[in-house]
């Protein structure tokens, strides 16, 4: 299951893509059209990074799940009052790491 959503949101990704350059007076070219290995190389990165923050969430629901089951003096982690607030919390992280990705492979160029 996690492995198609992350290849859906790519899918997304690359349609939404499609459309900004069908739809606007801009044309929308990548900035290395002769380096197609790299082209692709930045597509499985998004794929990877979806999947890496999607892990990410469930790590993070799971140990905040077994934290609030055990008693400490620990300070406990703030729960999401709502699942809207839950999911607004994991489209964030799943934006920084979407982010981070591009930002890790433009410096590598």
């Amino acid at each position: 299951a996690k492995g198609a959503i992350s290849l859906t949101v790519a899918e997304k990704y690359v349609e939404a893509f499609g459309n900004l350059a069908k739809e606007g007076t801009a044309v929308v070219v990548p900035g290395n059209v002769g380096d197609i290995g790299g082209m692709i190389a930045t597509g499985l990165s998004v794929y990877g990074k979806v999947g890496e923050a999607q892990a990410k969430s469930m790590a993070k629901t799971a140990i905040d799940t077994s934290s609030s089951t055990e008693r400490s003096d620990k300070k406990e982690i703030e729960q999401p009052r709502s699942e809207e607030e839950a999911a607004t919390i994991r489209k964030d992280a799943m934006r920084e790491s979407m982010l981070d990705g591009f930002d890790q492979t433009t410096a590598r160029k």
